[in-house]
């Protein structure tokens, strides 16, 4: 690692050669860290905890502050030694780990060669999800071992949830906790949050509505966060009506829509193509890749549609293996922007100036934003004078409006008439159009300068329309020979174990997407360990998907024994985990022969079934009380045997 100081004529020294070539850049860094009374770190995976950043350093900035902002990816622990204030936002990701830019900052604070960090005061922002297990576990981690090093809590930590309504708590504690240290300058201008516009270029502008509210501790939980973000669908069993019925406008304002032709070229498209010092394939520097199969899993009856979708990597400069995703940045429905434009009364063709560059309306909600989930800035903008009294009451109630976010997207505050923002207004409001990490459903050794993906369409109602998933239907949607921009998402733990080894794999619908990868990398290298798989979906004459992958695999001996739970085939429904406790004597004893255990699927309802059944396999197989067969269940953790690949 490169360490930089400045030597006392304040030109830069180093350890290494690199004095002349990077000197300028370089010093730049280290002088204006020198400068700074404030650093602010993110660790992220879609580029939420990074927008948030560069949103709070624009409002401490309004009152005066120096303040730098890094990603953790270029932050070492050895520079909190030079860092008095500092905020930490980020996410989580995976079992509770550190996102990937974050993962050697993360290793090495939690080391025992850390630093003593006493002179140093903290605050954490933690972003995750309520529906995973560890829910914002990576910044209770930061948090806790920031202080065992002897740093000062200034703020409390808050742990926000998906829509990120916490965050003005954490922005509130922060704000009073800088003002009792370090007084902001006074001929600073002073601007209070809700005067400020949040920045353009990045992530998600997020506020949370005018009211305050207790910071929120997170709940007493225990494992994932996220990985491919396969979205479910509501569960409805009849049409509901929407608050936004009440008072509806029937006669939205109209415009006339200039058509215009979209800049689509490649260079745009291929975002972060810029860090050319990066090899082409990472997240800051995605691959271009040609896509050159795609078609339908299931039968032409079924209800559901899963595609199976290969890309060319043949000048990709960047490798996976089995257990690691594709991150997909996705492009928005055509039609869908086409709406929000017609009842917002906007203009196509109107120029804004986004990240730097001038681009028109619909290129930016084409590309860069996202248009499906209501950001809290958004409720803002309604128009106070047209919105009925109970959807008036649903805003000024914190839970009631978390709950109506998760209930309507953004459309629905168009059509009701409610929304007429300026375009520039809509953009500031919307948050940044974030990658989608699939699983990885193919070996390398398999398919040489290919990459697989095995991806569920969806596509609902909900209030009387049909709702699309963003990423999946631009895939399922795509034509062999269009392009999409993509990059390698290493996994730090879901990895195929030795090849002698038992495995024993559990993944219902597309959570057989790893598992055909690793099944593919055992054929390939004639691994003689056994591989027994649960699959599970629908129906077994639509739903089989790869049956015959699956069959020739087990003829062949490279799955030793294939159990498949299909909930649709009779009037009870059987799911992956009644298969599991069927088979509880031959899964014990693979258990006890020191088998690995792989889960991939949805994390709400599947992977927690999939764990109490083992629990219990364990307890009474074992013959072992709850408590004993929980710290089993631990051992096999702690042994890396037990691995989730849950979205």
């Amino acid at each position: 690692m490169l360490r930089l100081s400045l030597c006392n004529d304040n030109s830069l020294c180093n350890d290494g050669n690199v004095k002349y070539l990077f000197a300028p850049l370089l010093r730049s860094i280290v002088i204006k860290q020198l400068m700074s009374d404030i650093t602010i770190v993110f660790g992220t995976e879609t580029g939420n905890s990074e927008s948030l950043a560069k949103m709070t350093s624009k409002r401490l900035q309004s009152q005066g502050h120096q303040v730098l902002v890094m990603d953790l990816e270029e932050f070492s622990v050895d520079k909190l030694l030079q860092v008095k204030h500092l905020l930490v936002i980020t996410s989580t990701y995976g079992e509770g780990e550190p996102p990937a830019n974050a993962e050697e900052f993360y290793d090495d604070l939690m080391s025992d060669d850390a630093p003593n960090l006493s002179h140093l005061s903290f605050s954490v922002c933690a972003l995750g999800d309520q529906d995973y297990d560890l829910f914002c576990q990576c910044g209770k981690d930061i948090d806790e071992r920031l202080q065992e090093l002897g740093a000062s809590r200034f703020a409390a930590r808050v742990d926000c949830d998906a829509d990120y309504l916490e965050f003005e708590d954490w922005w509130h504690g922060v704000e009073v906790g800088l003002k009792k240290m370090m007084p902001p300058s006074s001929t600073a201008p002073q601007q209070s949050a809700s005067q400020q516009s949040a920045p353009q270029q990045s992530a998600p502008q997020q506020f949370a509505p005018q009211q305050s509210a207790p910071q929120q501790s997170a709940p007493q939980q225990s494992a994932p966060q996220q990985s491919a973000p396969q979205q479910s669908a509501p569960q409805q069993s009849a049409p509901r009506l929407s608050p936004l019925a009440l008072g509806l406008n029937p006669s939205p304002p109209q415009k006339k829509i200039v058509e215009s032709t979209v800049r689509t070229d490649m260079a745009s498209l291929s975002s972060g193509q810029r860090s050319q010092n990066l090899p082409i394939g990472v997240k800051k520097r995605p691959y271009f890749a040609e896509i050159i199969e795609n078609y339908n899993l299931n039968h032409v009856d079924s209800e559901k549609e899963t595609r199976h979708i290969s890309f060319s990597l043949e000048s990709c400069e960047t490798d996976y293996q089995v257990g690691d995703a594709l991150g997909v940045y996705p492009r928005n429905d055509s039609d869908l922007i086409n709406e929000i434009i017609h009842y917002g009364g906007l203009n196509r063709d109107e120029r804004l100036l986004y990240d730097g560059e001038y681009l028109n309306l619909f290129y930016i909600l084409k590309y860069k934003l996202d248009i499906v989930k209501i950001d809290p800035r958004l409720i803002e903008l309604l128009s106070p004078h047209l919105i009925p009294a109970q959807l008036k009451g649903i805003i000024s109630d914190r839970k009631a409006l978390k709950t109506f976010i998760d209930e309507h997207h953004i459309i629905d505050l168009f059509r009701s008439g409610y929304l007429q923002p300026s375009a520039t207004d809509l953009v500031k409001a919307l948050r940044a159009l974030s990658p989608r990490l699939y699983s990885i459903s193919s070996s390398p050794l398999a398919h040489p300068g290919k990459v697989h993906l095995t991806v569920d369409v969806l596509r609902y109602e909900l209030y009387g329309s049909t709702r699309k998933g963003v990423a999946s239907n631009f895939l399922g949607d795509a034509e062999v020979g269009s392009y999409a921009s993509v990059y390698v998402h290493p996994t730090r733990d879901f990895k195929l174990c030795e090849p002698d080894k038992p495995i024993i794999m559990i993944g219902p619908g597309t959570g057989i997407a790893p598992f055909k990868a690793m099944l593919e990398e055992r054929e390939a290298t004639r691994s003689p360990g056994k591989s027994w798989l649960f699959f599970g979906a629908q129906r077994s004459n639509y739903d089989f998907l790869y049956k015959e992958s699956l069959e020739k695999w087990v003829q062949s001996g490279v799955i030793s024994q294939l159990n498949c739970a299909w909930s649709r085939d009779q009037e009870q429904k059987v799911y992956v985990q009644d298969l599991m406790y069927q088979h509880s004597v031959g899964i014990w004893a693979w258990m006890e022969a020191g088998a690995y255990i792989y889960i991939c699927g949805d994390a709400k309802r599947m992977a927690k079934d999939v764990h109490q059944t083992l629990l219990r396999i364990i307890r009474e197989q074992g013959q072992m009380s709850e408590e004993a067969a929980e710290e089993y269940m631990g051992r096999v953790k702690s042994e890396k045997r037990y691995l989730r690949d849950v979205y």
